[in-house]
């Protein structure tokens, strides 16, 4: 079981003139949110961060050579709103 409340994660509800608004404790990337899942056992999938074009091409061909038959190239910000 992932112990959500032993990393001290999880959401309250605040109050506001009336209506209630949701409040997150937790802002992940989705390859930050991988990396906790894999500690835990969690199937995942392969990948690795980059930060730069040089870098991305280095992974491509790392996980072609781990035979890897599709490529996925993702950029993630905190864009929150969800």
């Amino acid at each position: 079981r992932f112990p959500m409340a032993a990393l001290g994660l999880g959401e309250s509800k605040l109050k506001t003139g009336g209506s209630s608004m949701q409040k997150r404790f937790l802002n992940l990337h989705e390859y930050q949110s991988k990396g906790l899942m894999a500690q835990y056992g969690v199937r995942v999938q392969k990948g690795e961060v980059a930060n730069s074009p040089e870098e991305a091409r280095h992974v491509a061909e790392k996980l072609l050579d781990e035979d890897a038959r599709e490529l996925i190239l993702k950029a993630q910000i905190h864009a929150g709103g969800r």
